[in-house]
């Protein structure tokens, strides 16, 4: 008399269904793993980037790149500039800003973590706006960062050149002379 048991050890349905069961379970693990390990990641990035925000002086900004049309890179990493911009985040306030040409930056922060955000810079270029978390389901939040004058040469120079496009700079370079007093 054959058992129930003897029929699925004969049968060649049984040991394919377990693999494919063992396979399946092997992806599913994976990517829950896969999933909070990059959550944790993001979410530690997020944390000190809203604790420089909020005003911490332990986090600062070590390098800003910011991507810019044809696939550039505009990079930030002298360290009069970057502590210059630390210091104007810890001013932030959760606001809009002037309406500007938007583009993606990416801050990398003294703890070693990378956060992506979103760069308004206005023609007037006395002020950034910065869409922060970037890459979440709802919309980010705005803040606000007013760029205390004197702003260092250089980014002056990169936030006036990115704020007006590298097509109309010569024809506002006379209108920003007189619309801003140095």
């Amino acid at each position: 008399m054959l058992s129930l048991r003897d029929s699925k050890a004969k049968s060649p349905i049984y040991p394919l269904a377990a693999g494919c069961l063992f396979v399946l379970l092997a992806i599913f693990i994976v990517a829950v793993y896969a999933y909070l390990f990059f959550k944790w990641r993001v979410d530690a990035a997020n944390h000190d980037f809203e604790r420089l925000l909020g005003g911490d002086t332990a986090i600062t900004l070590s390098a800003m790149e910011i991507s810019v049309p044809d696939g550039k890179q505009e990079r930030v990493e002298d360290p009069e500039l970057v502590n210059y911009l630390s210091e104007m985040f810890r001013h932030a306030e959760p606001r809009e800003g002037e309406c500007g040409i938007c583009y993606q930056v990416e801050f990398r922060l003294s703890t070693g973590k990378r956060i992506n955000c979103g760069i308004v810079i206005p023609h007037s270029c006395d002020q950034i706006t910065i869409a922060f978390p970037f890459y979440t389901m709802g919309d980010p939040i705005s803040y606000g960062i007013t760029l205390k004058r004197p702003i260092p040469k250089n980014l002056d120079e990169l936030f006036f050149k990115l704020g007006y496009g590298e097509r109309t700079r010569t024809n506002a370079t006379e209108g920003r002379k007189k619309a801003i007093p140095p």
